[in-house]
């Protein structure tokens, strides 16, 4: 069956998740009945919660956030890079339409008055195997850096394989072997 995107997920990465299980502190693995914090909170200290929330991946915007810091923005299958660009924009058109350039694909921050920063190039991060067909959501190995004409390329070419998928399951539903004409 194609599976779909799970939303609002909270995944504890290894080792914090079989700690965890085991009753002890994620970061530092000391036992619940050592601690002198109370027991009700997930980790034995202060210092321990903020190593432990580096092991918490809080759904996709967060997993995204951080594949594009390490691997950073840079394409993984054409190479190309973001670069920024300046682009003059007459103060008074500034004022009149702020609000829609601030929705411009790209944009970062006011220089100054009349003048925009842009980076050319907008990254997504990428299922290498997609999840409609069996991919790891949040598997980080089958996840990649895309510039959006790769991402567009390698989208058709998925669209494709999840239609050819859907078909053969609806033939195996209907009895079918072979499609016919």
């Amino acid at each position: 069956m194609v599976q779909q995107r799970d939303p609002g997920r909270i995944i504890v990465l290894e080792p914090d998740k079989t700690r965890l299980e085991r009753g002890e502190c994620p970061s530092c693995a000391l036992p619940k009945k050592e601690w002198t914090r109370s027991t009700r909170w997930r980790c034995c200290s202060t210092k321990c919660t903020q190593a432990h929330r580096d092991q918490v991946i809080y759904g996709w915007n967060d997993l995204r956030a951080r594949i594009l810091k390490r691997r950073g923005q840079r394409c993984e299958h054409c190479g190309s890079g973001g670069n920024y660009r300046t682009m003059t924009v007459p103060t008074e058109t500034t004022r009149a339409v702020g609000k829609q350039i601030r929705r411009w694909p790209g944009f970062r921050k006011w220089l100054r008055p009349g003048r925009i920063l842009l980076r050319d190039k907008n990254f997504d991060v990428d299922h290498i195997r997609p999840i409609a067909l069996g991919g790891d959501e949040y598997d980080e190995e089958n996840l990649q850096v895309l510039c959006r004409d790769c991402h567009k390329q390698k989208t058709a070419v998925d669209a494709k394989d999840i239609a050819a998928r859907r078909r053969e399951e609806r033939m195996e539903a209907a009895g079918q072997t072979t499609l016919i004409k």
